[in-house]
This record gives C-alpha cells, sequence and structure tokens, in this order.
C-alpha cells in the first residue's frame, strides 16, 4: 500500500501561533471518512505511525478507507512553541484542535463536515473537551486510555513551579517501559534510572517497536521539550474527575487496558454509564497505557477502533 503524508498549513487565528497538522491518504481512500488523531503528553503525533510490521495505527486507518489528520498540540512537537509552557494547559489544546477542524473543513470545502476523533491519554481529555464544546464538529469519539482524575494521589504542584515550565526529553526513554506496563511510572522520572535495554520488557513489546518510538522522540521531539501546564493538570489534580462523560454527545468508544495507572475499574465504568447510547467499553485485561504498542494487543485493539467507527 502506498500512502502519502502531506503538512497542511493550520494557524490559530487568535494567538497567531502555528500548528504542525499532517493529512495521511493511500490508494484505498474513500470520500467522506475522517479522523483526527490526538497524541498524549510524552510522545507527539507520531506516535500513532510505528513503521514497523502493522502497528502504525494511522497506516491502518488509512488503509481502512480513512483520511488520517494527526495534529501536534501548540508547544509540542513540531506545533510553534510558546514562550510560557505553563500556558499549554488542556483548554489551550482545545482551541488547537477545534482550529485543526475549521481547517480541515476548508480544505476539503465541506463546512459542515462530522470528524471523528481518537485521543489517547491526555489527548482523551482534550478530545472530550472538543465534543462537548463543539458537537457539530464531531461524528464519533474514540478514547483510548482515557485519564479519568482519582486513578492516583495527586503530586504537590510546587514539584511544578521551579523552573520545570518545560520538561526535558530525555526522560522518554525512561517512561517507555511504564507507558506500556502500568508500572510506577512516576519513579521512573528520577535520573538515577538506568536508560538501557533493561528498561524495556520486550516480552510486551518488541524491540524494533521501542527503538522506532525512540528514533521518533529523538527526531521530533528533542529539540523541542515538552510544556507542562497540562502536566500540572493530570499529575497534580487527580482529586478532580478530569473527563465529564455527561458533557459527550456523540457515541463515544473506550478502549482501557487493566494494567493502567491512569484510570480503574471503577472510574472507566463511571465515565462509560454517563456516555449517550451506542457508546462502548472495551476493556483489555492485562494491557497497558500504550496497548497499541504491545504486541499481544494491537491488533485487538486495531479492530475495536474500526469495528465502531463503520457502525
Amino acid at each position: 500500500m502506498v500512502y502519502t503524508i502531506k503538512e497542511i498549513p493550520c494557524q490559530r487565528k487568535d494567538n497567531g501561533k502555528k500548528l504542525f497538522l499532517t493529512k495521511m491518504t493511500s490508494m484505498a481512500t474513500e470520500p467522506g471518512k475522517h479522523i483526527i488523531l490526538l497524541h498524549g503528553l510524552t510522545l507527539t503525533q507520531h506516535v500513532w505511525d510505528i513503521e514497523w510490521k502493522d502497528y502504525s495505527v494511522a497506516r491502518f486507518l488509512a488503509t481502512e478507507g480513512y483520511t488520517v489528520w494527526r495534529l501536534d498540540a501548540g508547544g509540542f512537537g513540531r506545533s510553534e512553541r510558546y514562550e510560557n509552557g505553563y500556558d499549554c494547559t488542556t483548554d489551550n489544546a482545545v482551541l488547537d484542535v477545534i482550529e485543526a477542524i475549521e481547517t480541515i473543513r476548508g480544505n476539503l470545502e465541506i463546512a459542515d463536515l462530522k470528524i471523528d476523533i481518537m485521543g489517547w491519554s491526555w489527548g482523551t481529555m482534550v478530545s472530550s473537551r472538543v465534543v462537548a464544546r463543539k458537537p457539530d464538529m464531531v461524528r464519533k469519539l474514540v478514547m483510548v486510555a482515557p485519564v479519568t482524575g482519582k486513578s492516583f494521589e495527586s503530586f504537590p504542584e510546587e514539584n511544578y513551579k521551579t523552573d520545570k515550565e518545560w520538561i526535558s526529553y530525555d526522560w522518554v526513554g525512561r517512561l517507555f517501559r511504564y507507558r506500556l506496563t502500568g508500572g510506577d511510572e512516576f519513579a521512573a522520572e528520577k535520573s538515577d534510572v538506568d536508560l538501557s535495554d533493561d528498561d524495556v520488557d520486550f516480552s510486551i513489546t518488541e524491540r524494533p517497536v521501542a527503538g522506532c518510538a525512540f528514533q521518533n522522540v529523538v527526531h521530533y521531539d528533542m529539540t523541542a521539550a515538552r510544556p507542562v501546564g497540562s502536566t500540572i493538570e493530570i499529575s497534580c489534580h487527580q482529586e478532580q474527575w478530569l473527563i465529564d462523560g455527561e458533557a459527550i454527545t456523540c457515541p463515544a468508544e473506550i478502549i482501557v487496558g487493566t494494567d493502567d495507572i491512569y484510570s480503574t475499574i471503577e472510574t472507566t465504568d463511571r465515565l462509560f454509564g454517563q456516555l449517550p447510547e451506542g457508546s462502548e467499553l472495551h476493556r483489555m485485561w492485562g494491557a497497558g497505557h500504550g496497548m497499541f504498542f504491545e504486541k499481544d494487543f494491537y491488533k485487538k485493539f486495531q479492530q475495536y477502533v474500526i469495528n465502531f467507527l463503520n457502525k
């Protein structure tokens, strides 16, 4: 299959910030099938395009007929940097996505286009708020490994208030194993954690998959750094519900692993109970926060997604 990836010019009208928006098509692309993919805090839009075997979520969707749009939120990856990393909040990213969808509508010359949205991790917080604010823009929502809130003890906000408005990407390697297994990833942020192969459990993810993820981080993200505004929301406000399911008006799908620290069975059940008719919950027993990296779960994950979207 031949895939074409193009950068589409996109710029916020309110603050002038340039956003990195890409469009992927294939020979199988069908008119009217569009989806935008939203990244989490640790990895930017390249997380959806792991070029090893058939792991790439973006290429899988393109093969299934979708035009696949991917966005780096403002301050992340190849989108324009912010002067203050604390300004890169979830609500600010919501405005990025709304701008991107307006750009997509203009690119396609379809003023009333309704698009599917899939968000991973922090992207579930962003995507759910986009639906709440602009229900006329979204057909279906897929929340992958949702950050529900009330799933672990909050960190003191002061931890992020001293010379930490930007977080270096050198710790992504330390986190990769924990993103997959749902282990104590916060312990991995400590500088004394070794960055050797021992940090990745290759019984969970294939070595080339981890290598591709690391290479993409180095190539696309290392020159940037991660803004900390939205990190504070997740790490320091766990006493709050971070996704309001009652504000979601379109059919939504939750795909979650049971070995994921960002939600529990109880919090995902609560969220699912708030969703409208036609929504689905798929719990993957034994999967971690990044199940689409995991060799035992990525194919099942892809089928859950496409089956829901095609209904």
